[in-house]
Protein backbone atom coordinates (compact mmCIF):
# COMPACT_ATOMS: atom_id res chain seq x y z
CA UNK A 1 0.00 0.00 0.00
CA UNK A 2 1.45 3.34 -0.99
CA UNK A 3 -1.28 5.83 -0.17
CA UNK A 4 -2.13 7.20 3.23
CA UNK A 5 -5.61 6.03 4.24
CA UNK A 6 -8.30 8.65 4.64
CA UNK A 7 -9.40 9.24 8.22
CA UNK A 8 -12.68 7.44 7.46
CA UNK A 9 -10.80 4.43 6.08
CA UNK A 10 -8.56 4.28 9.12
CA UNK A 11 -11.52 4.62 11.50
CA UNK A 12 -13.39 1.87 9.65
CA UNK A 13 -10.40 -0.48 9.76
CA UNK A 14 -10.02 0.30 13.44
CA UNK A 15 -13.67 -0.37 14.23
CA UNK A 16 -13.58 -3.74 12.43
CA UNK A 17 -10.30 -4.84 13.98
CA UNK A 18 -11.68 -6.27 17.21
CA UNK A 19 -9.73 -3.79 19.32
CA UNK A 20 -11.57 -2.50 22.38
CA UNK A 21 -13.29 0.86 22.12
CA UNK A 22 -10.97 2.29 24.76
CA UNK A 23 -7.89 1.24 22.76
CA UNK A 24 -9.45 2.57 19.56
CA UNK A 25 -9.88 5.97 21.20
CA UNK A 26 -6.27 5.90 22.41
CA UNK A 27 -4.97 5.09 18.94
CA UNK A 28 -7.05 7.83 17.35
CA UNK A 29 -5.81 10.35 19.93
CA UNK A 30 -2.19 9.37 19.24
CA UNK A 31 -2.45 9.28 15.45
CA UNK A 32 -1.22 12.87 15.08
CA UNK A 33 2.18 11.75 16.41
CA UNK A 34 2.72 9.05 13.77
CA UNK A 35 4.78 9.47 10.64
CA UNK A 36 3.56 8.20 7.26
CA UNK A 37 5.34 4.83 7.55
CA UNK A 38 3.92 4.16 11.02
CA UNK A 39 0.43 5.07 9.86
CA UNK A 40 0.63 2.76 6.84
CA UNK A 41 2.02 -0.13 8.88
CA UNK A 42 -0.64 0.18 11.58
CA UNK A 43 -3.36 0.48 8.92
CA UNK A 44 -2.15 -2.72 7.24
CA UNK A 45 -2.09 -4.52 10.60
CA UNK A 46 -5.64 -3.37 11.34
CA UNK A 47 -6.84 -4.65 7.97
CA UNK A 48 -5.16 -8.02 8.56
CA UNK A 49 -6.69 -8.19 12.03
CA UNK A 50 -10.15 -7.51 10.65
CA UNK A 51 -9.72 -10.25 8.04
CA UNK A 52 -8.53 -12.70 10.69
CA UNK A 53 -11.43 -11.79 12.97
CA UNK A 54 -13.91 -12.31 10.12
CA UNK A 55 -12.43 -15.74 9.37
CA UNK A 56 -12.58 -16.74 13.03
CA UNK A 57 -16.20 -15.61 13.32
CA UNK A 58 -17.17 -17.56 10.18
CA UNK A 59 -15.39 -20.65 11.50
CA UNK A 60 -17.12 -20.34 14.86
CA UNK A 61 -20.52 -19.92 13.20
CA UNK A 62 -19.90 -23.03 11.10
CA UNK A 63 -18.88 -25.05 14.16
CA UNK A 64 -21.99 -23.83 15.99
CA UNK A 65 -24.17 -24.90 13.08
CA UNK A 66 -22.60 -28.37 12.98
CA UNK A 67 -22.91 -28.74 16.76
CA UNK A 68 -26.59 -27.80 16.69
CA UNK A 69 -27.27 -30.23 13.84
CA UNK A 70 -25.51 -33.05 15.69
CA UNK A 71 -27.31 -32.18 18.92
CA UNK A 72 -30.72 -32.18 17.20
CA UNK A 73 -29.92 -35.55 15.63
CA UNK A 74 -28.99 -37.02 19.02
CA UNK A 75 -32.17 -35.64 20.59
CA UNK A 76 -34.28 -37.24 17.85
CA UNK A 77 -32.69 -40.61 18.59
CA UNK A 78 -33.68 -40.48 22.26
Amino acid sequence: MTHIPLPQQFAQALSHSGISLEDQKSLMADIKNWDKDQLLKIYEILLQGAQTKDLLVKDLEQKKKVFLQEFQEKVRKL
